[in-house]
């Protein structure tokens, strides 16, 4: 029987991710974002051999597919929220103005006070936001459930993928801590 290494190439280890940190990014995906993520998803899976790494990369691959519907998902419903309040307080071709990006920064960002302001616009508008955040997904809703849909598969396949990955995990911790001992056919 001949010693076979446990650990990959340098290369090799090269190879893996820079085939990761490559793919194709969507729209919208921060690449920073993204190399951090794989980053340390690759560090808390800690593959060893080169299968380890094939079924690290499967992981990494549908954790970002998962992150971009999630985006997307959101995206859906914040474009649709934003469209039916647009249409309500500025109407159907109002042209883009500071005084309307103004209210969608304040509505969307992070300024308490100014999303507090935007908010009291909505109401002095009659709106109340969750009501058009639901209609808003309402309007989506086929689009949604199917994006829904694809996260639930998603997280079946990552589930039985990363349980695989433990397993052969642990069977290699297994072999790595065997005692080796020498039989002289005594």
């Amino acid at each position: 029987m001949t010693d076979r290494p446990t650990r990959r190439s340098t290369r090799q280890v090269d190879f893996a991710t820079e085939t990761l940190m490559s793919r194709r990014r969507l729209p919208g995906e921060s690449t920073p974002d993204c190399d951090a993520l794989i980053e340390m998803l690759r560090a808390d899976l800690n593959p060893g051999t080169a299968y380890e790494h094939v079924i690290c990369q499967n992981l990494v691959e549908l954790e970002l597919e998962a992150a971009s519907y999630r985006r997307i998902r959101d995206d859906l419903i914040r474009n649709s929220f934003r469209k039916r309040i647009e249409d309500k307080i500025f109407g159907v071709f109002a042209p883009e103005s500071p005084e309307k990006r103004q209210f969608f920064e304040n509505l969307f960002g992070d300024d308490p006070a100014g999303r507090r302001e935007a908010l009291d616009e909505l109401s002095e508008a009659g709106l109340d936001e969750g009501e058009e955040l639901a209609r808003a997904y309402a309007d989506k809703a086929k689009t949604l459930e199917q994006i829904e849909r694809n996260l639930s598969e998603i997280e079946v396949r990552r589930r039985r993928l990363r349980a695989d990955y433990d397993q052969l995990k642990a069977g290699r911790r297994q072999v790595e801590d065997a005692e080796v001992v020498a039989d002289y056919g005594d």
